[in-house]
């Protein structure tokens, strides 16, 4: 399928596309589907909403700077009662998902405010805004890992919905408080918000805007969002949903090559009320999307078996698990009892639920570009040298052998493997039993 297929990112939150509009800068949405056609947006996240009525900063509180914007609104919203009881019943008009965006001072403020939306209608999920870099006080858990985690902790325990966390750039390793949130019971993150910024009138020497700092959005920051996301994909298991920057279609593909799941569009909304959908748009007849499972075989001696592929139309080399592509009608399992079946000459009768999932984004010999959510199951079996059989034309020219590793092998090999942390991965499944023991085979 095209890009304009759905993401599934979690506890009944979908997007029909992988295009968001970005919290703070689309309102509640109702005044920019006045201006837009939003039909092919995949979701709206909304205004950060708190647990009182915030009348925000004292003007000045936006300035345009070289290549973004600086913004200091302070958080000003209606407050959470007038979201849930007002704002929410009248979400389905919108025809999207709708989720709110949550902020507070204290922990206290942050369950108050999910609890209050809980029963709540037309509502898809919760994006914790972690930290806000135009607020006096409060809002600093997402500076630090330990800190993050009891926030999400204490939330996930008040509500079933589907819980994003949205992680600051400001702090010295994004990739720890990643970790940390999603051990505490994320479903997925939305990676960046705002870098603290600051630009100083010429006439008077003093800051712009009436707080002094604000907050950098726009394409300014679009190289910095990059490499945030990539370190974010990187280190957790649950999908990472990329902004900062994103002006163009090709600015969004840039966040799916380092593994997004799905964008949102922030800044360029003020300029262009029409490009969020203008990009969903594109996105449909440059990326091909697919879902895709994979099976983590591992025998009695802990070894792990992949395939060496050299597809002779990229001049690729890599070492990956068994698996493909899910077709028309399979379900996860099916398609991965198939593809391993095809693929080593191994039956399973199952494969169980996934341990993780990546989206792998990746380029063909013809010039195609795919993103492909994968979906990674874990086996025991009892130790078997693969006969291939009823391989595709792609997977005939491009399988070239087989080998068992341990995970020693892998963590110490020089050769490339698909995902690039197998190790990390694999080790962390031995380690926590969630591969069954040594000997535990099918």
């Amino acid at each position: 399928m095209s890009l304009t297929g759905s993401i599934d990112l979690g506890r009944g939150f979908v997007m029909q596309t992988p295009v968001g509009l970005a919290s703070g800068t689309a309102g509640y949405g109702f005044e920019l589907a006045q201006l837009a056609d939003l039909s092919s947006v995949g979701a709206l996240f909304t205004k950060g909403t708190t647990p009182l009525a915030r009348r925000g900063n004292e003007p000045p509180r936006v300035a345009e700077t070289v290549g973004g914007m600086l913004n200091s609104i302070g958080l000003q919203n209606p407050g959470v009662d007038v979201v849930a009881a007002d704002y929410a019943p009248r979400f389905a008009s919108l025809g999207l998902p709708v989720v709110i965006n949550v902020a507070g001072g204290t922990v206290d403020d942050y369950v108050h405010c999910v609890r209050r939306l809980e029963a709540a209608p037309n509502i898809a999920g919760i994006e914790l805004n972690i930290s806000c870099p135009n607020i006096a006080s409060g809002l600093d858990y997402g500076r630090d890992a330990g800190a993050a985690g009891r926030l999400v902790e204490r939330v996930r325990s008040a509500t079933v919905r589907h819980l994003m966390v949205k992680l600051s750039p400001n702090v010295t390793d994004i990739a720890a408080v990643a970790r940390a949130v999603e051990q505490a019971g994320a479903d997925s993150l939305s990676a960046v918000n705002t870098y603290v910024g600051m630009k100083i009138d010429r006439g008077s020497g003093r800051p712009v805007l009436g707080q002094g700092t604000g907050g950098l959005s726009g394409p300014a920051i679009h190289p910095l969002a990059i490499a945030a996301v990539a370190s974010v994909v990187s280190a957790v298991n649950i999908p990472v949903v990329g902004a900062g920057g994103v002006d163009s279609t090709e600015a969004a593909l840039d966040f799916f090559d380092v593994g997004a799941a799905a964008v949102q569009v922030g800044t360029h909304n003020f300029v262009d009320p029409e490009c969020a959908p203008r990009i969903a748009t594109a996105l449909s007849s440059r990326v091909v999307q697919r879902t895709a499972v994979r099976v983590v075989l591992l025998d009695e001696e802990d070894r792990i078996l992949l395939l060496h592929y050299k597809p002779p139309d990229t001049g690729e080399d890599f070492w990956c698990t068994p698996g493909g592509a899910v077709e028309g009608g399979e379900t996860l399992e099916e398609a991965a009892v198939r593809e391993l079946a095809e693929e080593t000459g191994h039956s399973l009768t199952g494969v169980g639920a996934a341990a993780w999932r990546r989206v792998h984004a990746f380029r063909i010999g013809d010039g195609r570009r795919f993103r492909q959510v994968e979906h990674y199951h874990v086996r025991r079996v009892t130790h078997f040298e693969p006969t291939p059989r009823s391989l595709g034309e792609f997977e005939a020219g491009a399988i070239d052998g087989h080998r068992w590793w341990t995970v020693q092998e892998l963590s110490a090999t020089a050769a490339t493997l698909q995902p690039p942390d197998l190790p990390r991965r694999v080790a962390g499944l031995l380690h926590s039993g969630a591969a069954g023991p040594a000997g535990s085979v099918a």
